[in-house]
């Protein structure tokens, strides 16, 4: 992954502090910016206004294991995680050949949590995958999409598509061709968590 990117995607549940004291978080994604994360994306679940997703790009050789947070100045990253949520956040560590920006910043996000079964036909998923990708790009709505899984351990993967609706993902889902992957998915799928994401911006 020397030329690509990792995206880290925290997910946790915020309490009230994170809406009443805003600069809770403005100050936790200050704190990565100064650790050289300059671009994020962070919004809720549009059904579950209390699950916020922040994505985290390491880019241009910089990687996880080069990030000093600073914690003399902005506190301890848990710490700030902790002030404004109301469940231990998870992360995941994501290779890929590009997060291209006009996936978070589309109207909205599908993010596509997806566990796998153990026996799961890794080879026959990524394909379906992948095959499922290229017709997204090519449909009406869409603002394209990427998909990686971390590997190791984990049996994760994790889909990003930029929609001009939530509409659109629907139609997307009923045009024709989108049955071709499905007895691979089911196959390999144990089970699928999607979020409609309005992503704020920055770098």
């Amino acid at each position: 992954m020397a030329n690509g990117i990792i995206t880290e995607l925290t997910q946790f549940t915020v309490d009230d502090m994170f809406s009443a004291e805003p600069g809770l978080y403005r100050k936790l994604r200050a704190g990565a910016r100064a650790a050289g994360l300059r671009r994020q994306s962070y919004g809720v679940d549009i059904n579950n206004p209390k699950m916020l997703y922040w994505l985290l790009h390491f880019e241009d050789g910089f990687r996880p294991k080069d990030l000093v947070w600073p914690v003399e100045e902005y506190g301890g990253f848990l710490a700030n995680v902790a002030a404004i949520s109301a469940a231990e956040s998870v992360s995941a560590f994501m290779p890929l050949p590009e997060f291209p920006r006009e996936v978070p910043e589309a109207p909205v996000t599908e993010v596509e949590v997806i566990t796998l079964k153990p026996d799961a036909a890794l080879d026959a998923f990524r394909g379906a995958i992948d095959a499922g990708l290229a017709r997204v790009r090519a449909s009406e709505g869409s603002h394209g999409g990427c998909w990686s899984m971390p590997g190791g351990d984990s049996r994760k993967a994790y889909i990003f598509v930029g929609w001009d609706s939530v509409e659109c993902h629907g139609k997307f889902k009923q045009a024709e061709g989108a049955a071709e992957t499905r007895p691979v998915l089911e196959a390999s799928v144990e089970k699928v968590e999607v979020a409609y994401v309005k992503f704020t911006n920055e770098e």
